[in-house]
């Protein structure tokens, strides 16, 4: 989180099995769009399981999210994956 320090953090939690978080991904642009060149950061986290790593890399891909992301694997295992 230090590579955030001095800057507002909006953070989304999200999974790719969430149809309300899917559905919200277009006014999370159109926010990201209105506070573009502001002092701010878009982190998007992932709360999918490590079995859905793939599905989670296409749906990036797919809705072309461009905000910093993080799947936060679940349960018990702590690794993570960063992709920016």
């Amino acid at each position: 989180l230090t590579d955030f320090i001095g800057k507002y953090v909006y953070i989304d939690v999200w999974a790719t099995w969430c149809g309300p978080c899917i559905a919200e991904i277009p006014a999370l642009d159109e926010l990201q769009g209105h506070y573009k060149d502001k002092n701010i950061t878009f982190l998007s986290v992932s709360i999918d399981q490590e079995k859905d790593y793939q599905k989670w890399l296409d749906m990036i891909k797919e809705k072309t999210l461009e905000e910093i992301k993080f799947l936060l694997t679940m349960p018990g295992n702590r690794n993570s994956s960063k992709l920016t």
